[in-house]
């Protein structure tokens, strides 16, 4: 099931007054990251998962987009040419096949990311690049999620429109600045772009209570450069050394 947008009239109306033509995160990322993919080849999706967010396309003419994950609903992911169950830290291809890789909303997830970066960094070529999206522990989303109980996460994306199934434990073991370029590096990659995003309050606009705190949260954040430590998503670019 495709995830939907709730809103309330008001908030409806807020959005189109004051982020007219803004993308989401994911649209962001992904415009990004579609630009700077290699035109051919195979790209792995790391956590492809159910394939409910469609602007997380990486298909195109020339590419083969190969998806893994835990989850056995992979299988059914229309974004996919071709797709694996399995654990990201043990990925069931050879050395040195895949020409770029990308992972959305998954470090967050993992006990121990610096298995995934190596499993990662194995199947690469070298001068590969990694694409990450994941959300930013030092934003208020993520103060909230580390504070609540998986629980908590299942009934509020519900109430957003995304179904329990959808929505997994969190760590938050790689979702800083310091912690990218930390556990990046000791797993092999170079740090070629460190990032974030903070765009629509995508977790506020079921009440208008709710809305205006993140639209000056938002408005704060993106005032200076300097503030990007504190944005929503970090979005992160990673290569495998080319020797």
């Amino acid at each position: 099931m495709a995830t939907v947008r709730k809103t309330t009239p008001f908030t409806s109306r807020c959005l189109r007054k004051y982020y007219p033509g803004t993308p989401t995160d994911y649209e962001h990322f992904s415009n990004k990251t579609n630009n700077s993919l290699p035109t051919r080849g195979r790209i792995l999706d790391l956590g492809a998962g159910a394939g409910i967010i469609p602007t997380l396309d990486w298909r195109g003419p020339s590419r083969t987009v190969f998806g893994v994950d835990p989850d056995p609903r992979v299988r059914v992911n229309k974004l996919l040419d071709r797709a694996a169950v399995g654990d990201g830290t043990r990925l069931p291809f050879a050395d040195s096949v895949f020409d770029s890789a990308v992972s959305v909303n998954v470090m967050e997830h993992l006990p121990a990311p610096d298995s995934l970066l190596k499993e990662a960094l194995r199947v690469l070529k070298p001068g590969a690049r990694l694409f990450v999206k994941t959300p930013n522990r030092n934003h208020y989303i993520g103060w909230i999620a580390r504070l609540t109980p998986t629980g908590f996460h299942k009934w509020y994306n519900r109430l957003r429109g995304r179904e329990a199934e959808d929505t997994f434990e969190t760590h938050y073991r790689y979702n800083r600045f310091q912690d990218v370029e930390r556990i990046a590096r000791s797993a092999g990659f170079e740090v070629e772009s460190l990032d974030a995003f903070e765009g629509i309050p995508e977790y506020l606009l079921l009440a208008a209570p709710l809305f205006f705190p993140g639209l000056w949260y938002e408005r704060w954040v993106n005032a200076r450069p300097g503030r990007n430590r504190y944005r929503a998503n970090l979005e992160i670019v990673l290569r495998k050394p080319s020797n």
